[in-house]
């Protein structure tokens, strides 16, 4: 994609945005697509983990505080 400046004489092209190009991933479409789909499944999974991780955590069977406190009576005892 380029960008021109159009004066009252000519039209001149105006350099290249590099970050915009690569924001919006026109750079390279051989390249950007596919990496864009990489990027797109890493990310999911990341997702998907985080989230499985926190819920094992959350959703756990806790024990109640009565054992818990004579566990840590008999460990402190030794």
């Amino acid at each position: 994609m380029r960008a021109y400046a159009v004066t009252s004489s000519d039209v001149t092209p105006l350099p290249r945005n590099w970050p915009r190009l690569i924001h919006e991933g026109n750079w390279s479409a051989l390249i950007a697509s596919p990496l864009n789909v990489v990027t797109s499944i890493a990310l999911l999974t990341l997702l998907s983990t985080g989230l499985l991780i926190w819920a094992r955590r959350k959703l756990r069977k806790r024990r109640p505080r009565s054992e818990r406190q004579t566990d840590a009576a008999v460990v402190g005892a030794g």
